[in-house]
């Protein structure tokens, strides 16, 4: 999950409070009440509601300045699949057409369309690389 680390504070994108934190997909930068309002969405594509949860080591990235990575990346049924048959090219390119069907942007060039592959197959690599044990289904088993 992205939590914003910039200096404080933030507005919230949906109530206005100040000192929000936590990205949720397309709200942006959120207050923790909000956040804990919205429904949960996969960290990987953004749909609503995924079955899965990896526990993973706080990362940052180069690129992403101002934001961490923190505690547990949820999961839908999709990536989840890819994450266990370890095809991190196929999330890659799962993820960025969701992305893609979901925020479609008819001035996107090419040049702007590999810059932002490129940065989220960074974030799924250190994923890959920081996470930690078995995943879990979301309110039940650990597979």
């Amino acid at each position: 999950m992205p939590q914003f680390i910039g200096k404080p504070p933030y507005r919230c994108s949906l109530c206005g409070q100040l000192g929000a934190r936590e990205a949720h997909g397309e709200h942006g930068i959120i207050c923790e009440e909000c956040y804990k309002k919205q429904a949960p969405i996969c960290d990987f594509c953004s749909v609503v509601n995924p079955t899965w949860e990896y526990d993973c080591n706080t990362f940052v990235t180069k690129e992403m300045e101002g934001y961490r990575f923190v505690n547990e990346w949820l999961a839908c049924d999709v990536c989840h699949e890819f994450i266990e048959d370890d095809d991190y090219n196929g999330l890659l390119k799962f993820s960025m057409a969701e992305y893609r069907r979901n925020h479609p942007n008819p001035k996107a060039t090419d040049r702007l369309e590999r810059l932002l592959m490129e940065k989220v197959g960074e974030i799924h690599n250190l994923f890959r690389k920081n996470r930690i044990g078995s995943c879990k289904l979301i309110g039940g088993q650990v597979k």
